[in-house]
């Protein structure tokens, strides 16, 4: 499937900065400070509550062209809220690879999933393409584990060929997600 960049309408730019706006009367130092003694790192971070970053975002979703514009952008918090306002009906295998080279941090990753990339009808294309990429394979499998939770056909993930992925991972955090979709599947088989 070729991959063609069609000309895009001015982003509302407006829009951008109104939402920036609200988001940073939100800000909490104590936060920003807190994610980056965890290892959270962001080029600008203003410390806004997922619950606030949700809450504003949510009025201006959907609106796919603006929330990739937004998951450009180097500020936590619209990265954040460019989950919230992805369309999931509109995603394209074309983008995958845009999508895919924003995931900076495990925060990113799972917003990506919960919000936007389990939502969506390639969630297990996305599952079987980025799990063996050892960058990409935390979203992969929080992806996988909305979609199903939303209702998706656990069949359609193909687990079995990649069960070994899953029981292969050592970062701490990928081998909870893996033992947590695969704990889900099997529950499902009952």
């Amino acid at each position: 499937m070729a991959c063609h960049n069609k000309s895009q309408p001015d982003l509302p730019q407006g829009r951008i900065r109104d939402l920036l706006t609200i988001l940073r009367r939100q800000t909490n130092g104590e936060v920003s400070a807190a994610m980056t003694r965890l290892g959270i790192h962001y080029a600008t971070n203003y410390g806004v509550s997922v619950v606030d970053i949700r809450r504003c975002a949510k009025p201006y979703a959907p609106d796919h062209a603006m929330a990739k514009e937004l998951f450009l952008s180097p500020i936590r918090e619209l990265i954040l809220s460019a989950t919230v306002i992805a369309d999931p009906q509109a995603l394209t295998e074309c983008e995958l690879g845009f999508w895919a080279s924003g995931i900076s941090n495990t925060e990113v990753a799972e917003h990506l999933a919960s919000n936007f990339l389990g939502r969506t009808p390639l969630a297990p294309a996305i599952f079987q393409t980025w799990l063996p990429d050892p960058k990409l394979a935390y979203c992969a499998i929080l992806t996988a584990l909305r979609y199903c939770i939303l209702g998706g056909d656990p069949a359609r993930l193909e687990i079995e060929p990649r069960r070994t992925i899953l029981e292969s991972l050592t970062s701490p955090t990928e081998k909870r997600a893996a033992e947590s979709l695969l704990d889900f599947l099997a529950d499902a088989q009952l």
